[in-house]
């Protein structure tokens, strides 16, 4: 949880103080780094410098007695008192607390405590070093030193001592130098190299920070632009989703209106014109009685009836649908395809699929529709051959295909033909219900009229 609260303050501050903060982090740890390796450097540099210039004085001062020292000799006890009151005069200047001569066998030959001349120790450590031909520089302390003081430590340095540059070495001066003056000059310089990397870091950060702080201004400036945007889109949507619905509504309603003043059309016609077609049909029989013989006129007259009584039938049949409202999808479109059979006389192939559920009644409605005119289109253009329908359930929609094996449409140039316009009010019936309509044919192949349509309108 607590990790969890971090991460959640964490993503809360802008993107400015992330930078800060995480700018700071590692460049405080960068800093440390940088600062403590040039420290280093530093303190050795100037201890190195220190030991190196003292050590080539040394060497100097040391150069009268080499001719003892090239006899193997020793140093003789003149030389021994001329080297104690030369050391008590300049040692105080080079901060030199002891001061040895070790011969190349590990026999000091002189010492400034006279107690440790002519003593021999194992030759190791700075000593072996210096009798490779290089000056060695080591830190000890006052105890190495055989001197008792608080101070902190001492710098230890060995010179190899040689006639020329080039000749064997002779001997190696050993010396301890007070380190006090010299760790007072590396603490400053390591304040100094503080101060200026801090200044540095602090001067970098503050320009980065001006740099981010402006990104992340002009970023929040954008996002609130864009989350006012994306609001209004929102919106706008919303508002295209509920028109789309209210069209959708009223193109439902519309279609029952429809459908009502079709089957209103068709009673009309029925009662109206089939009646009198009917009436007319009894009065040719009593016009031309059958025992007064019956000549060409009253065939003709009675064909032209019987044709008319035909065209009117047909033309009901085609307003007017089953009662579907009380019947299910499955059961609706059963029906109409099996009234187009036995209208017809011709086979239709019905495929239903098990999880097609249930629809609204404009839906319904228009299903049946789509499903009574694509047959009466297959039956007029294909002669009722091959001809099919299935309906099965597609994501949302469903779908509806009737199709036959007829010769198919054959594409023309467009001669401003207008499209026929049983193919004109399925597509207006299916997307006014938010549906998709299609149409696949080709010479010789049949025809194919597929549409989708939506469970819930």
């Amino acid at each position: 949880m607590v990790r969890i609260g971090a991460v959640h303050r964490w993503s809360s501050l802008s993107l400015s103080r992330q930078f800060v903060l995480l700018s700071m982090f590692l460049m405080l740890a960068s800093i440390g780094l940088l600062g403590q390796w040039m420290s280093s450097r530093i303190e050795a540099a100037v201890k190195e410098d220190v030991g190196i210039r003292a050590s080539v004085y040394l060497e100097h001062f040391l150069e009268p007695y080499l001719t003892d020292l090239a006899d193997g000799g020793g140093l003789s006890p003149d030389s021994i008192d001329t080297i104690d009151r030369a050391l008590a005069a300049s040692s105080a200047s080079l901060n030199v607390v002891a001061t040895k001569v070790w011969s190349p066998e590990g026999v000091i030959l002189y010492a400034t405590d006279p107690s440790l001349r002519g003593r021999q120790f194992p030759v190791d450590g700075g000593l072996s070093k210096a009798l490779t031909g290089a000056t060695a520089i080591e830190t000890s302390d006052w105890d190495d030193a055989g001197l008792a003081s608080s101070d902190p430590m001492l710098l230890e340095v060995y010179v190899p001592i040689r006639r020329h540059a080039e000749g064997p070495i002779l001997a190696v001066a050993e010396f301890y130098q007070d380190t006090t003056a010299l760790m007072d000059i590396v603490a400053w310089t390591r304040v100094q190299t503080w101060v200026i990397v801090g200044v540095v870091t602090v001067a970098v950060l503050a320009g980065l920070y001006l740099i981010v702080a402006q990104g992340n201004s002009l970023i929040v400036r954008q996002q609130g632009e864009l989350n006012e945007k994306v609001k209004e889109l929102t919106r706008l949507l919303n508002h295209n989703e509920f028109l789309r619905r209210r069209i959708q509504q009223a193109s439902s309603r519309s279609a029952e209106d429809a459908e009502l003043n079709l089957r209103r059309i068709g009673a009309d016609i029925h009662d109206g014109i089939g009646q009198l077609l009917t009436i007319a049909l009894l009065k040719l029989e009593q016009v031309f009685p059958e025992e007064c013989g019956r000549g060409p006129d009253y065939q003709v007259i009675r064909g032209m009836l019987e044709d008319a009584m035909t065209e009117v039938r047909a033309m009901v049949s085609g307003l007017t649908l089953p009662h579907i409202q009380e019947r299910s999808l499955v059961e609706a479109v059963d029906m109409v395809v099996m009234k187009h059979r036995h209208r017809t006389s011709t086979e239709v192939l019905l495929t239903l699929a098990d999880d097609l559920g249930e629809v609204n009644s404009a839906v319904k409605l228009a299903i049946c529709r789509f499903v009574q005119e694509g047959l009466n289109n297959a039956y007029k253009h294909a002669a009722g051959v091959g001809q099919s329908v299935t309906l099965r359930r597609s994501g949302q929609f469903v779908a509806v295909t009737v199709s036959d094996r007829g010769p198919g449409i054959t594409p023309h140039r467009d001669n401003g033909k207008r499209q026929p316009l049983g193919l004109i009010g399925l597509r207006n019936r299916v997307e006014s219900l938010g549906g998709e309509f299609a149409i696949t044919s080709a010479p010789g192949q049949g025809t194919t009229v597929s549409a989708y349509f939506p469970q819930d309108v």
